[in-house]
């Protein structure tokens, strides 16, 4: 896959983000009375503001280096965030969101790149979920390494799209396209797990600390995932 100019990626990256406010705006609207919903909406919108602004930032120069960017926190943390996003997508598509990450798990790479690969899985999944599926976000230590998965059940990519993505051949332009290519920028090994008609696990093989321990092959797709 040739280079995909960046200002490409972080335009569809920020129109998640604004479908995600849609989403949280709209359940508003529509009648959210309960008050617990109602705040986690808000923070869903505030969470996708601040995600916009930090892919916006990548335009204008930066006060935090590259050092102090990355292993600012571990694997928890992020997810929960993903998820916090993700949380009003997923009500209004009627997708149960679950996240499931062993505590203490260090991330080990830029944390910024990681999450658009993150927030590109899930929004997918979410999107090709239909209606009382579920969508699983985890993470776990597996042979030396961490190793973060997103897993859903809705259709599965076809055969052909998952030969297309493991070879870096998606079209430019769609989340799959930033997945692959920002991984390989990454360093990190991006895997997946299709079972046709039940769903899909992606599977990211993060590098290890001290030494690069090679990974398993992604596991099939399971609603736990783990």
């Amino acid at each position: 896959m040739k280079s995909l100019p960046e200002g490409v990626g972080i335009a569809h990256d920020v129109k998640n983000c604004l479908q995600m406010i849609l989403a949280a705006s709209g359940l508003l609207e529509n009648g959210a009375q309960d008050m617990e919903r109602r705040k986690k909406y808000f923070a869903v919108i505030r969470r996708n503001v601040r995600e916009a602004m930090n892919l916006l930032g990548r335009f204008a120069p930066c006060s935090a280096s590259k050092g102090e960017r990355e292993n600012a926190r571990g694997a928890e943390t992020l997810l929960n965030e993903i998820c916090e996003a993700a949380a009003a997508s997923a009500d209004e598509n009627g997708v149960r969101l679950f996240c499931d990450a062993e505590s203490g798990l260090r991330l080990n790479c830029e944390e910024e790149p990681l999450r658009r690969i993150l927030f590109n899985l899930v929004f997918n999944a979410i999107r090709y979920t239909p209606t009382g599926g579920c969508v699983h976000v985890a993470a776990a230590r597996r042979a030396g390494r961490t190793v973060l998965l997103v897993s859903d059940t809705g259709c599965g990519l076809s055969r052909t799209q998952r030969e297309a993505f493991v070879r870096g051949e998606m079209s430019e332009g769609t989340g799959l396209s930033i997945v692959w290519r920002t991984a390989r920028e990454l360093g990190v090994r991006v895997d997946c797990a299709v079972d046709p008609g039940r769903g899909t696990t992606f599977a990211l093989y993060l590098p290890d600390a001290a030494a690069d321990m090679g990974a398993q092959g992604a596991p099939k797709n399971e609603s736990a995932a783990l």
